[in-house]
């Protein structure tokens, strides 16, 4: 389990995964400010949630918050490198927003963690399907649209966790029970400079702190 301090979190990026970092942070006892430079309809809906958790905000990337936080969390939409992100880098230690909400899940949550290039979600939701059926209870989470962090606290068992390229990169001490790899075939090759092999080692990442107690699906 993860312990808190009382010093500042700065969380990158306003989406899905970095809002319930947020959450996550202010149930922890963090004090909370969030950077993210865009400006769409939904952002807005989330600043609003901000303003009511009372966490500091701003609409642009700025060494604003630097001075009072101790670690940055970032969201896996950001490129990590971005020139912002590195200069976050020179300041503090960053973590993705799956490995901050690893560091706290509550003791007895069991771990399944299903990445590949196709498949991800069916195979996530199958899964639940499967042990709801053995009388377990089992929740989807993820890159499905339910971050992690929302669900490190939740009463479920089981935590089915699709985890997409993006959130691997910035992986630490992730270590799920059972890893599951769909497939890997070419994607988001933009993103790794064009080359697959460096896209399939990212992907072979979410068996990096696997050992021999845990178990690896593949296809």
């Amino acid at each position: 389990m993860m312990v808190m301090s009382r010093d500042g979190i700065l969380v990158i990026g306003c989406g899905i995964s970095g809002l319930a970092a947020a959450r996550l942070a202010i149930r922890k006892g963090w004090k909370v400010y969030v950077t993210e430079r865009q400006r769409t309809p939904a952002l807005m809906d989330r600043l609003q949630e901000l303003e009511r958790l009372g966490i500091p905000y701003e609409t642009e990337n700025t060494d604003r918050f630097f001075a009072s936080c101790r670690l940055a969390v970032l969201s896996p939409g950001i490129d990590p490198r971005l020139a912002y992100v590195r200069r976050v880098k020179k300041e503090m230690p960053v973590v993705g927003e799956l490995e901050f909400a690893y560091r706290a899940l509550s003791p007895g949550k069991r771990l399944i963690a299903v990445t590949g290039t196709n498949g991800k979600s069916t195979t996530v939701s199958l899964i639940r399907h499967l042990l709801e059926g053995q009388g377990h209870s089992a929740v989807a989470v993820g890159n499905i649209g339910q971050a992690l962090s929302d669900y490190t606290d939740s009463p479920h068992t089981f935590l089915i966790c699709e985890v997409s390229s993006y959130q691997l990169e910035t992986i630490e001490t992730f270590r799920p029970e059972t890893a599951v790899i769909t497939n890997i075939t070419p994607d988001h090759l933009d993103r790794y400079g064009g080359s697959f092999d460096a896209y399939f080692r990212t992907k072979l990442r979410i068996t990096a702190n696997m050992g021999v107690d845990s178990r690896l699906v593949i296809n």
